[in-house]
C-alpha cells in the first residue's frame, strides 16, 4: 500500500512537471490596447479648437456680411488662445435645442456660447467653470401693469410667457412660474426676436438675460420694461464640451480662474457694456463697476 502511494504521489509530480514545461513554453497572450483619441489629444496635435455657437448679443455675435464671429465669449477665448498657442475656430451655427448633438459626431470639442448647464444638459454634456452669471428677470410691455403685483399675478394659466425651445429661459418658466402658459419658438430664434414677440403682443413676458433686454430696448426705446420687486434668477455662462473629457475641462477650468483674478474677464465686462448685468465669478481684489 506504501509503495502504491508512493507511485500516485510520483504521478502527480511529473504532471505537474509536464504542465509548468507547457505553460513557460507556450506563446505569451497578446495584449489588446485600445486607444481612444479624445478631443484633447486631437486639439493639442492639430493646436484648433473646434467651435460650435449661437448668436446671444452681446456675448456672441456673427457679422452677417463678413461671417466673422466676436462678443464678450469670443475675446475670453481669444486670450485663452493666446496663452495656450490654440486657434478657437467657430465652425458650426448650431441652434439651441440641438447644440450638444455634434460630439457624437467629432464636428466640434465644444460649444463656445454662454451655455447655461441646466439639470437636463448634464446628461449629455460636461461644462467648464461659469465666466459669470446672468440675471434673468421677466420683461412686459411699457404699458402693461398687469402683473406689477409679483408673482401670484403672473402664475396663472391664462398668461402667457414665450421662451425659445430648449433655452434655459424655458427651464426657468417651468420653476419660476409653473401655472402660466408657456410658448416656444422654435430653436433657431436668437433673443432679439424673442422680445419682438413681445413688442407685437403675441406673448405677455418674456425671461430674458438683462443684458440682452438693455441692447434691445436701445434699438426699441419706450417697448419694454422689466417687472419690478420679483428676485432674479441668475444662470450660469459657459462652455460646453463633450462628456468625459478630463483633461480638456482642466485645461480651461484652470485659463478661466486665472482670467478671473487677474480681472481680465471683468475688463470685458465693461468693454461690453454687461457689468452689472453679467455678474462675474468672486473676485476679492475688485467690483465689476
Amino acid at each position: 500500500m506504501y509503495t502504491s502511494k508512493l507511485s500516485a504521489f510520483a504521478l502527480i509530480l511529473s504532471l505537474c512537471a509536464l504542465f509548468f514545461s507547457l505553460y513557460r513554453s507556450a506563446p505569451a497572450p497578446q495584449s489588446i490596447t485600445t486607444q481612444t483619441s479624445t478631443h484633447y489629444d486631437r486639439i493639442m496635435k492639430t493646436r484648433t479648437v473646434r467651435c460650435a455657437y449661437f448668436s446671444w448679443r452681446p456675448f456672441i455675435m456673427k457679422d452677417p456680411n463678413t461671417g466673422t464671429v466676436s462678443g464678450f465669449i469670443p475675446d475670453i477665448l481669444a486670450q485663452i488662445g493666446h496663452d495656450l498657442n490654440l486657434k478657437f475656430d467657430y465652425v458650426e451655427d448650431v441652434n439651441i435645442a440641438q447644440m450638444f448633438e455634434g460630439f457624437s459626431t467629432d464636428r466640434y470639442d465644444a460649444v463656445c456660447g454662454p451655455v447655461t448647464p441646466t439639470v437636463s444638459r448634464t446628461t449629455v454634456s460636461d461644462f467648464i467653470k461659469p465666466v459669470g452669471y446672468a440675471s434673468m428677470d421677466p420683461y412686459v410691455r411699457i404699458d402693461d401693469h398687469r402683473f406689477d403685483q409679483g408673482v401670484a399675478a403672473i402664475d396663472k394659466p391664462e398668461v402667457k410667457i414665450t421662451a425659445i425651445e430648449g433655452e434655459a429661459s424655458a427651464s426657468v418658466v417651468a420653476l419660476k412660474f409653473p401655472s402660466a402658459k408657456l410658448v416656444t419658438l422654435p430653436n433657431i430664434s436668437d433673443n432679439t426676436q424673442l422680445l419682438m414677440e413681445l413688442t407685437s403682443g403675441k406673448a405677455d413676458i418674456v425671461i430674458v438675460d438683462t443684458a440682452s433686454a438693455k441692447m434691445f430696448m436701445a434699438s426699441h426705446p419706450n417697448k419694454i420694461r422689466k417687472i419690478e420687486g420679483i428676485p432674479p434668477i441668475l444662470l450660469s455662462g459657459t462652455l460646453a464640451i463633450p462628456t468625459g473629457e478630463f483633461k480638456l475641462k482642466s485645461m480651461l477650468d484652470s485659463s478661466v480662474d486665472y482670467l478671473v483674478s487677474t480681472g481680465f474677464i471683468s475688463a470685458m465686462a465693461r468693454k461690453y457694456g454687461v457689468q452689472g448685468m453679467f455678474y462675474l465669478p468672486s473676485i476679492p481684489h475688485e467690483d465689476v463697476k
